[in-house]
């Protein structure tokens, strides 16, 4: 079995024929990362949705099958995701991840203009050379944008430290890779 300290996790719907019948199916995905920064898929499943139970069976064949070392996941925020990450993985550090999560911004922005600011600004807090740092920046992001847009400034307060995980990892070539 090999130790891979990294993993990046994700799902994509695709319209599958399935029982004679063409349905959506969840298509769940996770690549491991090795200490020497090498990636490998280590599968793909089909599951009826991003359920929990989806994933725990993912983790259960990748258990089953030798997985160990896990110290920090990256994946989108999906609830049945964090569920079971969290139960298989406890120890590890969870980053939600920041292309993910600069989508969900840029839809929260009623203009162009603001969701160019919110990705501008977004870009310039995980820019930070470390978490106290990016952590100010995203404070002077949020009151930017209290007055203009205070449900979004609210949404960043609460959700973007979650993106921010990757900061804690000591090694930056990693840090720049699994963000």
């Amino acid at each position: 079995a090999k130790a891979y300290p990294y993993l990046v996790i994700d799902a994509h719907v695709e319209r599958v024929r399935r029982e004679g019948q063409v349905r959506s199916t969840a298509v769940l995905w996770v690549i491991g990362v090795g200490a020497d920064g090498y990636r490998e898929h280590l599968g793909l499943w089909l599951g009826a949705s991003e359920s929990a139970a989806s994933w725990r069976a993912v983790f259960e064949d990748l258990v089953k099958r030798g997985l160990t070392g896990v110290e920090y996941v990256v994946s989108d925020e999906h609830a049945g995701l964090v569920q079971a990450v969290r139960r298989f993985f406890p120890a590890a550090a969870h980053q939600r991840c920041q292309v993910h999560f600069q989508r969900n911004a840029r839809d929260k922005g009623s203009s162009p203009a603001l969701q160019e600011r919110v990705r501008d600004g977004l870009r310039d807090v995980w820019a930070a050379p470390t978490r106290p740092e990016a952590e100010a920046r995203l404070a002077r992001l949020v009151t930017t944008l209290r007055g203009e847009a205070p449900r979004l400034a609210d949404w960043l307060e609460q959700q973007a430290p979650d993106t921010l995980a990757v900061l804690d990892l000591p090694d930056r070539e990693a840090r720049r890779r699994l963000a």
